[in-house]
């Protein structure tokens, strides 16, 4: 007979005890989370900006922006330890350059305070600057205008849409 069983870090274990005095253990890693209606939800949000401002991203930039305010709605430690500085001279990767620039890009664009220096927006070119294809040089590039962007439908969506 197999049984399966869940435990609360959201991983499945699947027992076999057919044989007499045997099983089998067998743990699963699935993952438990709305990130798939978050991102319908941030794609009709997006969509609405588009259309209500007349604000317009490359289809690329803007699904990636839906995939990074899904991903990162329910985070709550996002913010590079022990600073931004500090993870920029330690990036050694392209995944910590894709997180260091997506922790700047979430916090200047959902947090306009941190905005309003540059040195978050120019870390966070930075850290896309590292990374070597299209998508991560425009958003490097323009990294500013996707931030304000994010700004404009995170505050639209807060005034008609229940997060």
């Amino acid at each position: 007979m197999l049984s399966y069983t869940t435990n609360s870090s959201a991983m499945v274990t699947a027992r076999n005890s057919s044989s007499i005095g045997m099983y089998i253990v067998i743990t699963y890693h699935i993952s438990i989370n709305m990130h798939d209606a978050y991102h319908s939800t941030f794609a009709r949000i997006v969509n609405d900006t588009r259309e209500q401002t007349g604000i317009e991203l490359p289809m690329h930039i803007e699904h990636y922006v839906v995939c990074l305010l899904a991903h990162h709605v329910d985070t709550v430690d996002f913010l590079p330890k022990p600073t931004f500085a500090q993870a920029l001279y330690s990036i050694r990767t392209s995944t910590d350059a894709k997180l260091l620039g997506d922790a700047c890009l979430f916090a200047s664009g959902v947090f306009p305070t941190y905005r309003q220096t540059r040195y978050i927006v120019d870390i966070g070119a930075s850290a896309y600057s590292s990374i070597h294809t299209d998508l991560f040089t425009d958003l490097s590039t323009h990294f500013a205008y996707v931030s304000n962007f994010i700004d404009v439908t995170v505050n639209q969506a807060r005034t008609r849409y229940t997060l």
